[in-house]
């Protein structure tokens, strides 16, 4: 069995974090496994020097920001290994899009899982695996206490979101899909996902998939206090799709505009103010899952 690298963010998650590092290791050990490890924050030669001392599989412990960073690195190379996301994140969407629930589940899909070619999303020069968006649940995911966040996980964002869901004001949006201009209006929030999961919201792309050559763009339209927390409510199930106030669309290309600031996200980390044009590049990386 060829080496794997580890690549581990020490910030990323609950305070158990070093416990998960440490069961990964562990394993990849009693497993005689080659193991390399690279801790965040590392530069693009640092990783670019493990690659080229062979490496079969990258295996990324941490959350969605953590796997974009490390995406961003890869897309300068030219064949690169295939990645396995272990969560060890606070909310993991990407990995839990996937079918991998818990840390051990993530290593042992490392070294016998299936191989699935993924979609890439770019947009000016930057990359995104899950999720680019703008609106509400960003300025949440960005307003949230990272030491809430450690000590809560998931549920802080929640409680969050709850406080502030009185004051979200809307913006006039603009959206092109695959050159056609699909929705015009007023709007809280906009996302393009990769896989069924953001936000913590489990189901909210559900007829998402990562290797499909295509992205789903979903509107959540204006629309008052009360309709907006029905909203909610039905994306915690799964069930908000039919709901007069989504928009839900597929493509494989977005072009997206507002004419006021809007606070944007590309896998959990800060994203570019619009307007966005947004390429999928289709089955470019192979993950394990």
């Amino acid at each position: 069995m060829g080496k794997t690298l580890v690549i581990h963010n020490p910030a990323a998650g609950s305070l158990k974090n070093s416990e998960g590092l440490d069961f990964i290791l562990k394993t990849l050990k009693e497993q005689k496994v080659q193991t390399g490890l690279l801790r965040t924050p590392f530069s693009r030669e640092a990783l670019a020097s493990h690659l080229e001392e062979g490496v079969e599989r990258l295996l990324v412990a941490g959350g969605d920001g953590t796997l974009n960073r490390v995406v961003n690195h890869l897309m300068g190379v030219a064949k690169p290994p295939p990645v396995a996301a272990v969560p060890l994140g606070t909310a993991n969407d990407f990995a839990h899009g996937l079918g991998i629930e818990s840390v051990a589940d993530g290593v042992k899909k490392a070294l016998a899982g299936k191989i699935i070619p993924v979609d890439v999303g770019c947009l000016a020069g930057r990359h995104f695996i899950n999720v680019a968006a703008g609106g509400f649940l960003c300025e949440v995911a960005h307003g949230t206490d990272r030491r809430l966040k450690k000590t809560l996980g998931r549920l802080a964002y929640y409680l969050k979101g709850l406080m502030e869901l009185s004051s979200v004001k809307p913006v006039e949006l603009k959206a092109e899909v695959d050159g056609r201009e699909s929705f015009a209006g007023e709007a809280f929030l906009f996302l393009i996902l990769n896989s069924p999961r953001a936000g913590n919201f489990s189901n909210l792309a559900p007829r998402a998939a990562p290797g499909d050559g295509s992205m789903d763009l979903l509107v959540l339209k204006k629309c008052s206090a009360p309709d907006l927390m029905a909203v909610v409510v039905k994306a915690l199930s799964g069930q908000h799709l039919r709901d007069p106030h989504i928009f839900y669309q597929k493509g494989r290309s977005f072009r997206i505009g507002a004419p006021a600031p809007l606070v944007t996200d590309l896998d959990g980390e800060a994203g570019p103010s619009l307007p966005w044009q947004v390429d999928i590049l289709p089955r470019r990386l192979e993950f394990l899952c």
